[in-house]
């Protein structure tokens, strides 16, 4: 087989190669090297452009590793390149990029990252790339679990966590200014409501005037009131009722380490939910445990050590004893009170958090 036969084009005749395809089927030196090319380009050209900071995203050689091991790996690595010339590795114009991982034994997966040149943007459509891979996803469920897909999640940062980390870390904001922006903002988050929209907006544009760019830019992809926006309106993805962490994605030596590399007070979706009527407290959990223990190389969740980690799972015991909703839309303002208040441990001024490492951008 040659790269032409992992090939496929959409009606503008951008093509798609699944790398997946390429590493799990092929036995051909010279397509296995053009892939890993093609891989190569696509991280240096589009990906590292995305996710500029290098604390903040995977590095390739964790793709090829999961993409060689394939279906032994337990999580399972998908990626999917777009462009004209694929067949042509030297040659060819990488237009966009999908990272997605089916997580073995748990029936979920995660879709990690979408992005795409500008010039592609009319012909790709990047719901149209998630789409692709929320079917390799269940695909493999199948397969490999011989069952039905129960969650693609999404993770997303928290505009409230992202503006409050910003103005901590300012040194041209007034002191007194600062705190009163910090208190305010980690009121939002022990109540879980958001922060009054004039207040908020006043806050970033604030920001903006004294730094010279908005507050998000220097740890995310995009404006993240925007991309949760997005989300829910285009991708069916609706919000899980959690205070979400994000545990380290490798494994560290020390407790520091751990805490440091895991991305508190984030927010988790699931991707086109109304297809997900199976989805229990009993599958978040397995993709909690499984996510938090099997990259950090932790026995369980709350055995990581991690106080944002072990707020999330005190956060799952408190729904699953009183038989809250899973959803946030669907919690009261009683219940959320009685969830939040289980963070007053980790929301304290000037208490820095570490961004995202896996956030999908939403184009």
């Amino acid at each position: 087989m040659t790269l032409h036969s992992y090939i496929s084009k959409n009606d503008h005749w951008v093509e798609r190669m699944d790398l997946n395809e390429v590493f799990g089927r092929s036995d051909s030196a010279e397509d296995l090297a053009g892939a890993l090319y093609l891989l190569s380009r696509a991280y240096s050209e589009i990906y590292c452009s995305t996710f500029p900071i290098t604390s903040e995203r995977e590095d390739v050689s964790q793709w090829l590793v999961r993409l060689s091991h394939g279906e032994k790996s337990p999580s399972i690595q998908f990626i999917s390149l777009y462009g004209k010339n694929l067949a042509d590795p030297e040659r060819a114009e990488i237009g966009g990029m999908i990272c997605s991982e089916y997580f073995k034994g748990t029936k979920t997966g995660i879709i990690c990252y979408v992005t795409r040149e500008k010039s592609f943007r009319v012909d790709l459509k990047a719901k149209n790339m998630c789409d692709h891979h929320e079917k390799l996803l269940r695909n493999a469920c199948r397969k490999i679990d011989r069952a039905e897909l129960e969650a693609v999640f999404w993770e997303a940062n928290d505009y409230r966590t992202l503006l409050r980390d910003a103005i901590t870390s300012s040194e041209l904001i007034h002191p007194k200014t600062k705190g009163y922006y910090i208190e305010t903002i980690n009121k939002a988050l022990l109540s879980g409501e958001a922060i009054e929209p004039s207040f908020a907006n006043g806050m970033i544009q604030y920001y903006a005037q004294m730094h010279g760019h908005e507050y998000w830019e220097a740890v995310d992809c995009m404006d993240p009131q925007k991309r949760v926006e997005h989300i829910e309106k285009h991708y069916g993805a609706r919000q899980v009722g959690i205070s979400y962490a994000q545990p380290p994605l490798s494994s560290y030596a020390t407790q520091e380490q751990r805490t440091a590399m895991t991305s508190g007070n984030m927010l988790l979706y699931v991707y086109n939910a109304k297809a997900y009527d199976n989805f229990t407290l009993k599958t978040l959990r397995a993709y909690l445990e499984f996510f938090t223990t099997v990259f950090s190389g932790a026995r369980s969740a709350r055995a990581l050590g991690v106080p944002a980690v072990t707020s999330m799972m005190d956060q799952m015991d408190l729904i699953e004893g009183e038989n809250l909703s899973i959803w946030s839309d669907r919690q009261s303002p009683e219940d959320i009170s009685k969830i939040r208040a289980l963070l007053k441990a980790e929301i304290t001024p000037f208490a820095s958090k570490a961004s995202s490492t896996r956030l999908a951008e939403t184009l």
